[in-house]
């Protein structure tokens, strides 16, 4: 009798098994990006990766971000996203407090760039003194960049220029090609990203910042280590699949390397 009761117990935990699977797969998780482009465009090159991210995964995602930097931010602290792509600065936060672990980092690192119209007369940063400097938010890495770039040439970024604060990278460029700005400081990435979207290479570089490790891939500790690992893997093997190579195209990027919290110290 004995025996029959323990042969019964098992065929239950077997027919139990797939229901257990199921329900896992079944998981929904939330990928969050900052929001450095027009939302149009962010949603434009990240659905992508959140159907590449689903299919290995086996999991639904819903790729979620916010109309600013701060509101991000403020979600990010909150800890609604399961998976992120976010700034170099906001990882410090998210990894100390916010229990967000490092998955893959744009490989190439990230610097800000100051640009111009072509047909400007400014050359150099010593030659926007005192004109209208136009960033993304004053969060933003690329602004953070600026403000360390000018401190180092021996300006004060507050007084001796003009800075203007605008929603993303885009806008920022656009503000400079309809002369309500001098300058805009951006990312490489965002500059050949807005150009080829305008299909009018108007803009050129007068100066680049030093460079720090760039935009990175995270996710929550609630993210099962398994499928932390599938994420990285997938990620890092982007260059050498087509869907893979498709994902970085529309996002300019070139390839992923796997991040450590050790690479961003030196943003403390």
């Amino acid at each position: 009798m004995r025996h029959i009761l323990q042969k019964l117990l098992t065929i239950q935990l077997i027919l139990l098994l797939p229901a257990a699977l199921c329900a896992e797969s079944l998981k929904s998780y939330t990928f969050g990006v900052f929001p450095h482009l027009p939302r149009h465009k962010l949603y434009e090159t990240y659905l992508p990766v959140t159907e590449n991210f689903s299919k290995v995964l086996n999991t639904q995602l819903t790729l979620k971000t916010q109309p600013s930097f701060s509101q991000f931010e403020n979600v990010l602290k909150e800890e609604q996203f399961d998976i992120a792509l976010i700034q170099p600065f906001d990882f410090i936060e998210a990894y100390d407090n916010q229990n967000y672990l490092p998955i893959a980092r744009r490989s190439d690192p990230l610097s800000s760039i100051l640009v111009v119209k072509k047909d400007a007369p400014f050359k150099s940063l010593q030659d926007l003194k005192g004109k209208r400097i136009a960033n993304p938010p004053e969060s933003a890495a690329v602004t953070r960049l600026t403000d360390r770039t000018m401190k180092q040439a021996g300006f004060d970024p507050h007084n001796d220029f003009v800075r203007v604060y605008i929603n993303n990278h885009f806008s920022c460029m656009q503000s400079v090609l309809i002369n309500k700005a001098d300058a805009c400081g951006t990312s490489l990435r965002a500059m050949y990203h807005y150009e080829d979207d305008m299909l009018n290479h108007r803009l050129k570089i007068v100066h680049e910042s030093e460079a720090i490790p760039h935009v990175l891939y995270v996710a929550h500790k609630r993210v099962p280590k398994a499928h932390r690992d599938i994420l990285k893997q997938t990620i890092l093997n982007w260059q050498n699949t087509p869907e893979g190579r498709d994902i970085l195209k529309a996002s300019r990027m070139s390839r992923f390397s796997e991040a450590s919290s050790q690479e961003y110290e030196i943003l403390r």
